[in-house]
């Protein structure tokens, strides 16, 4: 049997193949975001926004100067979780070959050593933190009071 139309789908759907891996951690993560922003949007006092009316501002002054301002912690915090997400996803992703923090995890879970296990789990477990508390700062300097 021939194996060179093998070799040739291997070449040429690799790369394919490498990519549908990484979109699909990235629309993961921008599905996390996207279904926290327009609710934020939408959930500001009408007050305040009756009032920007009152004062005269246009349809895109009250977007940037009231509305973006009042939703930016809670759009930054669905940003934080979708961070959060992602880590975890990607570190899971080793299990369909997508290498990364996961590969020593699925290796010391399958030869049963904590070592290796530990290798894995403690950076991806220690980047997850780090990226929270630095989103975290970020968010409490953004929250309007």
């Amino acid at each position: 049997m021939n194996k060179a139309p093998l070799g040739l789908f291997v070449i040429l759907f690799g790369r394919l193949w490498e990519n549908v891996r990484s979109r699909s951690i990235k629309a993961e993560s921008f599905q996390r975001a996207k279904c926290s922003d327009p609710i934020c949007l939408c959930q500001i006092d009408p007050a305040v926004l009756e009032s920007a009316e009152a004062m005269g501002m246009t349809r895109s002054q009250i977007l940037f100067r009231v509305r973006l301002p009042l939703a930016s912690a809670f759009i930054l915090a669905g940003i934080r979780t979708a961070t959060i997400i992602t880590i975890g996803v990607a570190t899971i992703a080793a299990a369909i070959g997508a290498g990364g923090l996961g590969t020593f995890i699925f290796r010391g879970v399958a030869l049963v050593s904590n070592g290796l296990l530990l290798a894995g789990a403690i950076p991806a477990a220690l980047l997850a933190l780090a990226a929270d508390f630095l989103l975290g700062i970020i968010e409490k300097r953004l929250r309007v009071s």
